[in-house]
């Protein structure tokens, strides 16, 4: 699999779950990264990084913890591990997320470094319906409608992001109904449409983690936060009301 991946020109990067670890005298019950010392999680990054080396991925520079669960720890141990990069920033509190470095970076909502090490916020964008969304929206297929993504999108060209940063994982397609797999139409739909919506925008390009940090490192400052329409927030919540009763 990690061939094919690295021969279509993907990059791949190491993912950290503490609770599927099979590592001889480790175990962890809570799946939240930043609950280890510094030593620990010193060790389940290069053991991650190890097993893909089996895999006949290059050195890996590039991660991402569970649940966006990382802290300085995590940062330290991701330098002395060889890491430079890293995508463990994201502001919707609201979702299943334990980062505790969200605000350890000068720019809080775009690519930014410290200490040697750069992070791609997961892109986030206020809700014009806090009540019920959070605070914050982030950019996923099962967070944004369509229309959605692509006005964030285009806002964020307009104001001068460097990246925008899709946060998603594959059982996001597909519903499990008695231990059986169906696909999930409105997720799928909404991929389908924003990929086809970026073939029709020339100045919009599909890049890899490390590509994007070339394009820029966060000098820029923070550029001003982008909140969704009321209109199109309504309207997602409409279509996943009635995708959830199966209409």
């Amino acid at each position: 699999m990690c061939q094919q991946i690295l021969a279509a020109g993907h990059e791949i990067g190491v993912q950290i779950h503490p609770v599927v670890a099979d590592i001889p005298g480790f175990s962890d019950k809570k799946d939240i990264l930043w609950m280890h010392d510094f030593i620990t999680q010193l060790h389940l990054i290069e053991t991650g990084r190890d097993m893909l080396k089996k895999c006949g991925v290059p050195d890996a520079t590039l991660l991402r913890v569970g649940d966006l669960a990382a802290n300085a720890d995590t940062l330290r141990a991701m330098k002395s591990a060889g890491f430079s990069l890293g995508s463990n920033r994201d502001r919707d509190n609201k979702s299943t997320i334990y980062s505790h470095v969200n605000d350890l970076f000068p720019v809080c909502n775009d690519i930014s470094s410290l200490d040697g090490i750069t992070d791609l916020p997961v892109t986030s964008f206020l809700s014009p319906l806090p009540w019920l969304d959070g605070t914050y929206r982030h950019f996923q297929m099962t967070a944004l409608s369509f229309h959605e993504m692509t006005y964030g999108l285009l806002k964020m060209k307009e104001t001068g992001y460097s990246c925008a940063t899709i946060l998603t994982h594959p059982h996001e397609f597909f519903i499990v109904k008695k231990k059986e797999y169906y696909p999930d139409r409105k997720n799928r739909k909404r991929l389908k449409s924003l990929l086809a919506f970026l073939k029709t925008q020339p100045d919009l390009h599909i890049k890899s983690a490390t590509d994007c940090i070339k394009s820029d490192d966060g000098k820029l400052g923070n550029r001003p936060e982008i909140r969704l329409p009321m209109h199109l927030s309504v309207l997602r919540v409409m279509e996943q009301t009635m995708a959830r009763f199966g209409i």
